[in-house]
């Protein structure tokens, strides 16, 4: 019950954003995209499959977006890793070409590693400090740890409707634990745009 306490501290910094956000233009919302098989990979040699659901907002070209995003090691021989990410990201959505859409984004997340074996967070101990032995499995050797990062994300996309979009979606995680960097293919949903 204390580990859900952890997630809550992004409800503050998504409110946050969402204020600053805010101008003369009308917020509202954009569009919901998936990125169903996504991989990674971590400055520690992890490497992985994630997925990431994103709920899109717009005022004018601004865009904020809030996020889900998880990944795990496919390593059945030795220690493996997995992570989820709550994140908030502001940025900006433009054309730099006829039917092409980019958008760039930055934010603050809330992140949770957990490994099954010490050896993924060995030697690491000097830049993270300790998680509270609460937020530690004791069972399984299980490892978890929590953490503010700060995501960078690039989507580019090409409308093949009015209402859906097809591309590629990229990014690069830093954090004091793992930063590790993602892409995949994105689905979007867009509202329809008169």
């Amino acid at each position: 019950m204390k580990s859900i306490y952890k997630y809550l501290l992004v409800v503050p910094l998504m409110a946050t954003t969402f204020l600053v956000a805010q101008e003369d233009q009308r917020f509202q919302y954009d569009s919901f995209s998936i990125q169903p098989l996504g991989l990674y990979k971590g400055q520690l040699n992890q490497e992985g499959i994630s997925g990431r659901v994103d709920l899109n907002f717009r005022t004018g070209k601004k865009r904020i977006s809030l996020a889900a995003h998880a990944g795990s090691e496919a390593n059945f021989l030795s220690a493996s890793g997995e992570f989820v990410s709550f994140e908030g990201l502001y940025g900006y959505s433009f054309k730099p070409i006829p039917r092409v859409e980019l958008d760039l984004q930055i934010g603050l997340s809330v992140i949770r590693f957990e490994s099954n074996g010490t050896d993924l967070f060995s030697g690491l101990d000097t830049f993270f400090v300790q998680a509270p032995k609460s937020t530690q499995v004791s069972d399984a050797g299980l490892v978890g740890k929590y953490l503010l990062g700060v995501p960078l994300l690039v989507k580019i996309r090409i409308p093949t409707g009015p209402r859906f979009s097809l591309g590629l979606q990229g990014g690069y995680h830093f954090n004091k634990l793992v930063n590790f960097a993602h892409w995949g293919i994105v689905l979007q949903w867009n509202k329809r745009r008169q």
